[in-house]
């Protein structure tokens, strides 16, 4: 059986490991332009295949630059998930301790 562990630090590292991706996926979608310039396919087929080729790149820029940033809205819910987790058990001691203040003095 495996653990489960959710500490907000883990939250934390994998949303870097996140933006990290994010980045790569991004630069990838910048890599692909100007590529195959000139008459790439010949100069009988480039008026062929040029077109198709380039809505082909064209579909994978937006793919990937959508990817990008799919990843990085994740990796910010990540770190909001893990704000969040840290305020919420920041509230849940401050009352425990409260009431056991209250306790302790007969309830007063």
């Amino acid at each position: 059986m495996v653990d489960i562990d959710i500490s907000p630090q883990d939250w934390g590292r994998q949303s870097s490991g996140l933006r990290s991706t994010a980045a790569q996926v991004e630069q990838i979608a910048t890599a692909t332009s100007g590529t195959l310039p000139g008459n790439p396919f010949g100069s009988c087929f480039t008026p062929v295949f040029s077109g198709s080729y380039q809505e082909l790149v064209g579909q994978l820029n937006t793919f990937n630059a959508s990817l990008g940033q799919l990843l990085d809205s994740t990796a910010q819910t990540l770190d909001n998930s893990a704000a969040s987790f840290i305020e919420l058990e920041d509230n849940i001691s401050q009352n425990f301790m409260s009431l056991l203040s209250k306790l302790g003095n007969g309830g007063q």
